[in-house]
């Protein structure tokens, strides 16, 4: 990681920025768990993140839709996004080192935590992000109606689960392999067995129905959302976007705020109904949503580390997360 964050970038902001001998660059720790790395740029009075895409995603035609849309919302007038720099030469990706890059302004603000959020923040930040599904839709990227591809993926995911992987964990599980979420994994994975069916059947009646899909961010959360003096001032990082169901971000979001508190439901659909509103249909896929993100989000976890040995830059930050998803499993198998 170290040699990462020390590489030389001034090559790659060349072709951003020029040869300006006034960059001042800060390499940060990373781009949270998803393998990306960012720099902090201060170059001619304006801020810029730089980061460097992960391999072997995305690819350059994938990361160029991403920027079409964000650059299109903020064209439609939703300026909490941060649309990616040109090259000097043109285009918005830079291919070095074996990796896709791109440069974006920083945005100002900083996240509120969820055990720090109140019920005005919930209500901004989800009234935020249904301006930004507007003015994405806006902007001509909403298809017809279809089958939203979040619930094919999670009845995939829960196939899988039953068929194969819960039977590959058990030689795997392995407390030297993550001595932090060991314990948390052993007990997550049972509760887990028992509540899939459930939910499979749940994404199964869910699937017969068609929604109105659009270009979704799809992993927005409680850490992505700035406030700037009580306001929104910035949705960031929009790797995972995909077309899917508005659903799938509000879950992510509210689910990120409000765990398992009514009251912060509450807030954050009104918040999101300021903007648009929800049928009792989407306000289901909602909260299916969010019950199999628990679930699913979890036994990622533990798959990742245990079946795929993947290692993270803050293994102890990865156990936290299993733990919260953790406590959110056992309330939805033993509700208070």
């Amino acid at each position: 990681m170290a040699d990462a964050l020390n590489a030389d970038v001034r090559p790659i902001l060349a072709e951003f920025l020029g040869d300006s001998p006034r960059h001042a660059v800060r390499p940060l720790s990373s781009g949270g768990f998803s393998g990306s790395r960012l720099w902090r740029v201060e170059a001619d009075g304006r801020t810029f993140a730089l980061r460097r895409w992960p391999r072997p995603s995305p690819t350059v035609a994938r990361l160029q839709w991403i920027h079409r849309v964000i650059e299109s919302a903020q064209t439609q007038g939703f300026h909490c996004v941060a649309p990616a720099v040109s090259k000097r030469a043109g285009g918005t990706i830079c291919a070095a080192e074996g990796h896709l890059w791109d440069l974006s302004p920083w945005l100002p603000g900083r996240a509120i935590a969820p055990g720090e959020a109140n019920s005005d923040n919930i209500r901004c930040a989800l009234a935020a992000l249904a301006r930004l599904h507007g003015a994405i839709e806006a902007s001509g990227n909403s298809l017809a109606t279809g089958i939203p591809a979040g619930l094919v993926q999670r009845r995939e995911e829960i196939r899988r689960w039953r068929e194969q992987r819960f039977a590959q964990l058990a030689p795997a599980l392995s407390r030297d392999r993550w001595p932090a979420g060991h314990a948390a994994a052993r007990q997550f994975i049972p509760l887990a067995e028992q509540v899939l069916p459930t939910l499979d059947a749940e994404l199964q009646a869910m699937a017969s129905m068609a929604f109105p899909l659009q270009p979704c961010l799809c992993d927005v959360w409680s850490e992505l959302v700035l406030f700037e003096r009580g306001e929104v001032s910035g949705i960031i990082d929009y790797g995972a976007m995909r077309v899917d169901q508005v659903a799938c971000d509000i879950a992510r979001l509210l689910g990120s705020y409000a765990a398992d508190a009514p009251d912060r439901w509450h807030a954050g659909i009104a918040g999101y109904e300021t903007v648009a509103r929800l049928s009792d249909d989407q306000q289901a896929l909602i909260r299916l949503y969010d019950r199999t993100t628990v679930v699913l989000a979890g036994l990622n976890w533990i798959r990742w580390v245990f079946l795929e040995r993947r290692a993270f830059d803050d293994m102890p930050a990865a156990a936290r997360r299993l733990e919260h998803f953790l406590l959110r499993l056992e309330r939805l198998v033993n509700p208070p």
